[in-house]
């Protein structure tokens, strides 16, 4: 089964990193990923998808040295679910993506600066290479 996600998206807060029982760490990022479309009527919209995604080994490090609020990165892993008691006793899940590649693009770049150098993209499938 193919399980691989890649996308772009702003950090919408500061990496959090805690420390397994073995004493190994792994970080945790919070990412919002844009998509600007126009409707029937040809106005601009805009939808977010939220997803928060958890890094291991050295990539902790990195994110916990370079990365914070607001930055924007290209990320690449796979979807995994985590399933969890909470207080109560009940059962909860969510999707979170495990990140095996992380590249950060414009650091430091005001939200400004990022939606000037965004640009729009129109790919139709006869644009798309043979498989």
């Amino acid at each position: 089964m193919f399980n691989n996600f890649i996308g772009v998206g702003n950090l919408t807060k500061e990496p959090e990193i805690r420390f397994l029982p073995n004493g190994d760490k792994v970080g945790s990022i919070s990412l919002a990923f844009n998509k600007k479309f126009k409707n029937k009527n040809g106005e601009l919209m805009e939808k977010v998808c939220f997803l928060d995604g958890k890094v291991f080994g050295k990539m902790v490090e990195t994110i916990e040295a370079y990365l914070h609020k607001g930055d924007r990165v290209l990320v690449q892993g796979e979807l995994v679910e985590e399933s969890w008691f909470s207080p109560d006793g009940a059962k909860k899940h969510k999707h979170i993506l495990s990140i095996s590649t992380i590249k950060f693009l414009n650091l430091k770049n005001t939200q400004e600066e990022q939606e000037q150098q965004e640009p729009e993209i129109n790919i139709d499938n006869e644009e798309l290479p043979p498989f």
